[in-house]
């Protein structure tokens, strides 16, 4: 008989920021469950025959601004051969600075003060004096 393997979603849509996707997938032969990109990785990637398997697409944070797509394959583990493709889509990180207290005041005689940035890109100080 031909070999199959079912997903139950071929395809998937994650944030930014990254996570967890949950499928599953039933087949007639061994498997495994292969990304092709380096920031999908898989929980669970084997699959035994004739039993529906739970696994995780686990995708890392995108870094850029622009979004990307990644597949991830469902292969007989003798043959190799692709028995089913998953298209996952990924968001670009929505870029995020803020700083912590938001206004710092000081009086005639100066002085130093101390503040907290928190962001997830890349920023820099500049002298903002005229």
């Amino acid at each position: 008989s031909q070999s199959y393997a079912t997903v139950d979603s071929e395809s998937g849509r994650i944030s930014g920021n990254g996570g967890e996707i949950t499928n599953g997938v039933i087949s007639n032969v061994n498997c495994v469950i292969t990304p092709a990109v380096s920031w999908i990785t898989i929980r669970y990637p084997l699959v035994l025959p004739d039993a529906h398997h739970d696994f995780g697409i686990v995708v890392a944070q995108n870094t850029s601004s622009i979004g990307r797509i990644g597949r991830v394959y469902i292969k007989n583990s003798d043959t190799q051969e692709t028995l089913a493709t998953i298209v996952i889509t990924q968001e670009g990180l929505v870029e995020s600075l803020s700083v912590t207290p938001s206004v710092i005041n000081f009086d005639a005689t100066g002085g130093t003060a101390t503040f907290t940035i928190t962001s997830n890109t890349n920023w820099t100080i500049e002298d903002g004096t005229n």
